[in-house]
């Protein structure tokens, strides 16, 4: 009897009472059932020990992938860069050193794309989807900061013009008037 035969024949004595089945099934079953049992509890053994090597071996590259200095992660690292950056200034050539300096076992190719990494903290997805309060920006080697083609230019403060304050209506309509009466004499001459 093949084995697939001989499985179906056993869960079908399994459904069915056993008195009907021949004397060597009635040997064969319990000794089957043992074994099953047996293989039942070894993979599950073996299976939980799998699970359990899987999350120790994530916890120890987790563990791993902490700062020198600061004791956070990449993503936090990042976050917390980008908020001091603010106060700092610096280029993303000393971001990049900064990174290299604080995770040194670990060769990390975004280290190297800081301004790609400044975009998704802006977007928020370092932190889960929260947008900052105050977005990251470039900074050039003289700690101003930068835009596509260059220097952002000062914001330039708009000086408030006096006589705008005083105009009213009256005096809109009375410069209308004079006008019409100008392009009335012209036209009459």
């Amino acid at each position: 009897m093949k084995g697939s035969a001989f499985r179906s024949a056993y869960e079908g004595t399994m459904r069915c009472d056993l008195s009907s089945t021949g004397e060597m099934l009635k040997t064969i079953i319990p000794l089957e059932q043992k074994y099953y049992q047996k293989n039942l509890k070894e993979n599950l053994m073996k299976k939980e020990a799998k699970v359990a090597a899987i999350k120790k071996a994530a916890e120890v590259k987790k563990s791993k992938c902490i700062g020198i200095t600061l004791g956070l992660s990449v993503y936090d690292t990042w976050v917390h860069v980008f908020k001091k950056n603010a106060i700092t200034h610096a280029t993303d050539d000393k971001i990049t050193e900064f990174l290299l300096s604080e995770f040194p076992d670990h060769q990390i190719k975004s280290f190297y794309a800081v301004h790609a990494c400044r975009g998704y903290y802006n977007q928020g997805r370092f932190t889960k989807g929260v947008k900052p309060e105050v977005k990251s920006v470039r900074y050039n080697e003289a700690g101003e900061p930068m835009v596509r083609g260059g220097v952002k230019p000062a914001p330039v403060a708009k000086k408030a013009d006096p006589s705008a304050n005083k105009a009213t209506k009256a005096a809109v309509k009375t410069k209308a008037v004079v006008k019409k009466r100008v392009s009335v004499k012209k036209a009459a001459k």
